[in-house]
């Protein structure tokens, strides 16, 4: 196995921090680090663009408000 640390900083793809450290490995393969800025875990096989899952385009934000507050249910709105 590298090690990736001695010959390069390792760098969060979130927050681009250079604050990282290692944090165990995945299947005993890939290692694991964790950031201390943003608290993401991440191995140095994660993609360099990375894009948080969670966020969701504003377009899509706004669309499911403006269906919203038209009177459609929840339900109704998660099917977008």
């Amino acid at each position: 196995m590298s090690d990736n640390s001695s010959t390069t900083p390792i760098t969060c793809p979130k927050c681009n921090s250079q604050n990282c450290f290692k944090n165990g490995f995945i299947h005993g393969r890939n290692q694991r680090y964790h950031c201390r800025n943003c608290s993401f875990n991440f191995t140095d096989k994660t993609d360099i663009n990375y894009k948080d899952p969670k966020t969701k385009p504003e377009e899509l934000k706004k669309l499911a408000l403006k269906l919203y507050l038209k009177g459609n249910s929840y339900r109704d709105i998660e099917d977008i």
